[in-house]
């Protein structure tokens, strides 16, 4: 298929991300510069498995690489000649142009390949596979500057264009969160909503105090809606909010601690879960409802202390 008339049409450009030498010799040799060459070239898959990468399932090879190796999965050399052909890749980045690659796929791009979704390019499909999951390649300019480990950037104009409209379809969602959290909140049990979302996104709820408490979280609340859309729309959606919320108070007032990934009780040293997932099942698991109810009385009792520690304070600093 003729890839420049195609109407599924996906251009992405790999760029190196310019160094500090590279800047300084831009402006003293720039001929030398555009003549520089920089390669993305093969990668362990795991810093474990002596395996190198490819980027592509062994399914998405079958289908991919007979056109590219001339072997068919069926010989049995088909596995050396995939491994010789990563082994030996190397993807040339030009300077400052950068690299483009045709990504799109015969049907839809937004489906998975197949028999009967090809890429337009398999060449520079398999090669932006390649580079996507390369050590050294991030997957935009910002994450790019963000880590020195990275060398080159993935510039998708289109990724960039979804994750624009994924950004104003969360800010949306968040609000429409907000505002039905805010209106519950002056119902029985309403406020627990609001701490449940405060605490997850790492705030302290007992720095809230006064009469103006919940309206000082509710703008908290509508803070994050605006500024962390994503993050309040996934609280909404989580089906495990209450429980994630009741172990991460515990960690707060101090019943639970958090060692590395480990959820223990640190009177007791006992492990509460070696992740979240496994603190997640312990605190849902019936054979532990005694103990979770003793961990929530202190709770209560922490929660109570600080309130009236705030109280105490207030009144002295009125007097």
């Amino acid at each position: 298929m003729n890839k420049i008339l195609s109407t599924n049409s996906r251009i992405i450009t790999i760029y190196r991300k310019p160094s500090f030498l590279e800047g300084a010799q831009k402006e003293s040799a720039p001929e030398f510069m555009a003549m520089s060459k920089k390669s993305i070239g093969s990668y362990w898959e795991t810093s474990t498995a002596r395996k190198v990468g490819s980027g592509l399932s062994f399914d998405e090879q079958k289908l991919l690489m007979p056109l590219l190796i001339d072997c068919e999965p069926e010989d049995r050399q088909f596995r050396e000649k995939v491994h010789e052909y990563f082994a030996s890749m190397k993807t040339s980045i030009p300077y400052e142009k950068g690299k483009q690659l045709e990504i799109g796929l015969e049907k839809d791009n937004k489906a998975g390949i197949s028999k009967d979704n090809m890429p337009i390019d398999v060449a520079d499909y398999v090669a932006y596979r390649h580079a996507l999951y390369h050590p050294a390649v991030a997957k935009s300019k910002s994450e790019a500057d963000g880590n020195m480990l990275k060398e080159f950037y993935i510039f998708d104009p289109q990724a960039e264009e979804d994750a624009q409209v994924k950004v104003g379809h969360d800010k949306d969602e968040a609000l429409e969160v907000y505002l039905e959290v805010k209106k519950k909140s002056t119902a029985k049990d309403g406020e627990d909503k609001v701490d449940m979302f405060l605490t997850l996104l790492s705030e302290d709820i007992r720095k809230f105090k006064g009469k103006n408490a919940l309206a000082l979280k509710l703008d908290k609340l509508k803070e994050y809606a605006e500024k962390k859309p994503a993050e309040v729309v996934e609280l909404h959606k989580d089906k495990l909010l209450e429980t994630r919320f009741e172990i991460q108070t515990m960690i707060n007032v101090g019943i639970f601690e958090k060692v590395g990934t480990r959820v223990i009780d640190p009177q007791t040293g006992e492990t509460i879960g070696h992740t979240d997932t496994e603190a997640i099942a312990w605190v849902k698991d019936s054979k532990n409802s005694e103990k979770l109810v003793m961990y929530k009385a202190r709770v209560q009792e922490a929660l109570k202390g600080a309130a009236k520690s705030a109280v105490s304070k207030a009144a002295g600093a009125a007097s």
